[in-house]
């Protein structure tokens, strides 16, 4: 990836969210692809493609 944006709640928590930018969009769906619905650190991990 290019850059990792976590996202925080209101009172400084991790939301549990992330924007992460792809140097391509073919990159992006291949990740989405492979990565979607596997366990990291015990959490299934959800990809969607944003624009």
């Amino acid at each position: 990836p290019d850059a990792v944006l976590i996202l925080y709640n209101f009172s400084g928590h991790c939301s549990g969210e992330a924007l992460i930018t792809f140097p391509s969009e073919e990159m992006a769906r291949r990740a989405v692809a492979e990565c979607s619905n596997h366990q990291f650190f015990g959490q299934q991990v959800h990809l969607a493609l944003c624009n």
